[in-house]
C-alpha cells in the first residue's frame, strides 16, 4: 500500500499524486481503448479525446463516463454507477447528476449520435454507440531491441539489387511518359502569300508543288477559289462563276481541284481542271448542305 508522505529532495516536496503520476506515466505493453464516434477513451490514464485533442474533465467525470462506456449498450442503474465511481463513499444522487451533466456538454453529442447519454426515468443511464473495445499494443521490448539479421554475403544481395534497379528504370520511364513530348524541330517559317483580304481554307497538292486556297477581298463576303505555284510565286482564280465557294481538294493525280459553290437555291460540286483553267459542275443539291457536300469530295475524286 503506498502512503503519502511530505519530505525535502533537492528543494522540491513530492506528494502522493507525484509519485502515482510518475508510476503511471510509465509505458504499458498492453491497453484497452474504447471508441464512440469521434471519441477515445483511455481506462487507464482517465482521459477522453476528441479526435487527437484531450478534453478537461476530471477524474470522477471519467469514471463516470467509463462506466456507461463499458456497459454499453445496456442501462445501468444510479446505484451501480455510484458505486463504482464512489467505492469507499456515501454520496448524493446530486453528485451523479452533476457528472451527467458536465459529460453532455464536453461531447455536445446530438441525440442518435456516439457519446450521446440517454436518461431513463427511474432507473439510470445509457450512452449510445457503437462502442468499440480494442488494444492499442507496444512492442515488446526484445522485439524492439532486437539486433538486425546479418544476411550472408552475396546471399540475397543480387536480387535485393536487381529489383531496385528494375523499380529506378521503370520510374525513368513513368517520368518520360509523363512528360510532354518536345515539340520536332522545324525550319523557320514563311509566308506563302500576301493578299489583302481574308485567305483561308489552303489544300497542298499531293507533290507539294502548288497551293488550292480561298481569298476573300477587302470588302467582298464571298471567297474565290485560287492556286499558287510555290516555286515560282505564281497564282491565278480557278472559280469562273460568282457565288460563295469552300473546301478545295485536290485530286489524287494533282491535275484537278474539287470544291463547292454554294449558291441562295443549291451547293454545286465543282472540279476544275488545273492546267486546262476550266471547270465543270458535277452535282447539284437543293436545298444547299455544304457541310455533307465537302466531306464527300476527297471520295468522289
Amino acid at each position: 500500500m503506498m502512503r503519502a508522505f511530505h519530505g525535502r529532495n533537492n528543494g522540491w516536496t513530492l506528494k502522493k499524486f507525484q509519485v502515482i503520476s510518475k508510476i503511471k506515466a510509465k509505458p504499458l505493453k498492453h491497453r484497452e481503448v474504447y471508441e464512440f464516434g469521434k471519441f477515445r477513451l483511455d481506462p487507464v490514464a482517465k482521459v477522453v479525446y476528441r479526435g487527437e485533442q484531450p478534453l478537461p474533465l476530471t477524474r470522477k467525470v471519467v469514471e463516470t463516463l467509463l462506466v456507461l462506456v463499458e456497459s454499453s449498450p445496456e442501462v445501468v442503474p444510479k446505484d451501480e454507477i455510484m458505486a463504482a465511481v464512489w467505492p469507499d463513499r456515501v454520496v448524493e444522487e446530486a453528485n451523479l447528476t452533476q457528472n451527467i451533466s458536465v459529460i453532455r456538454k464536453a461531447l455536445a453529442a446530438d441525440a442518435g449520435s456516439p457519446g450521446h447519454i440517454e436518461t431513463f426515468a427511474g432507473r439510470g443511464y445509457r450512452i449510445e454507440g457503437p462502442v468499440i473495445r480494442h488494444s492499442d499494443r507496444e512492442p515488446e521490448p526484445a522485439a524492439a531491441n532486437a539486433a538486425p539479421a546479418v544476411s550472408r554475403p552475396g546471399g540475397r544481395k543480387r536480387p535485393v539489387y536487381f529489383a531496385l534497379a528494375v523499380a529506378a528504370g521503370l520510374m525513368i520511364l513513368a517520368i518520360k511518359a509523363s512528360r510532354p513530348d518536345a515539340p520536332p524541330s522545324v525550319g523557320g517559317l514563311q509566308p506563302v502569300t500576301r493578299m489583302p483580304g481574308k485567305e483561308f481554307q489552303p489544300a497542298l497538292s499531293p507533290g507539294g508543288g502548288s497551293l488550292a486556297f480561298l481569298w476573300a477581298q477587302t470588302g467582298e463576303t464571298s471567297p474565290r477559289v485560287w492556286l499558287r505555284d510555290l516555286a515560282s510565286g505564281e497564282q491565278r482564280e480557278i472559280s469562273s462563276q460568282p457565288g460563295h465557294h469552300s473546301s478545295p481538294a485536290w485530286s489524287p493525280d494533282g491535275r484537278q481541284v474539287a470544291f463547292l459553290r454554294i449558291g441562295a437555291q443549291s451547293t454545286e460540286i465543282v472540279i476544275a481542271g488545273v492546267s486546262e483553267k476550266t471547270e465543270r459542275a458535277v452535282a447539284s443539291l437543293s436545298p444547299p448542305e455544304p457541310c455533307s457536300a465537302a466531306s464527300g469530295l476527297i471520295s468522289l475524286l
